[in-house]
Formats: structure tokens, C-alpha cells, sequence
């Protein structure tokens, strides 16, 4: 997970420099940025309630919740 969270903080920086040197317009960048926020908040609380994520319960809440964000960014 801390592996992913680095990942994700690099990519919002590959993310800065792709709009500051007007490879993507703002529109597409704001819809990226957001997204990789998005995953940033998954993954911190995924981190921090790693206990309660990974019950057997929470794991089928999960899945429902992945699939809702999949059709919210079109993915």
C-alpha cells in the first residue's frame, strides 16, 4: 500500500509537469488530478483501517464501492 501511495504522488507530479508545460490542457488534468486524489484517499484510509478494510465483511463493500468509482471516471 505504501508502495501505491509513493506511486500515486509521483504521478500527481508527472501530472503538474505535463499541465505547466501545456501537455494536457486543464480540463484533462483536473480530471486526473482528481482521480489520483481519489485513489490517494483509498489508499490512506485502506492504510490506516487496515482492519476493518480487509474483514470479510468490508471486503464485499469494497468491491461494490471499487465498481461505483470505475463507472464514475468511465474506467
Amino acid at each position: 500500500m505504501k508502495d501505491s501511495d509513493s506511486e500515486n504522488l509521483e504521478t500527481q507530479s508527472w501530472l503538474d509537469f505535463a499541465k505547466e508545460s501545456r501537455y494536457i490542457v486543464k480540463i484533462e488534468f483536473d480530471k486526473l488530478i482528481n482521480g489520483s486524489i481519489e485513489v490517494g484517499n483509498w489508499l490512506n484510509y485502506m492504510m490506516n483501517h487496515s482492519r476493518i478494510v480487509w474483514s470479510e465483511d468490508h471486503i464485499t463493500d469494497y468491491c461494490i464501492l471499487r465498481t461505483d468509482y470505475k463507472k464514475k471516471w468511465n474506467t
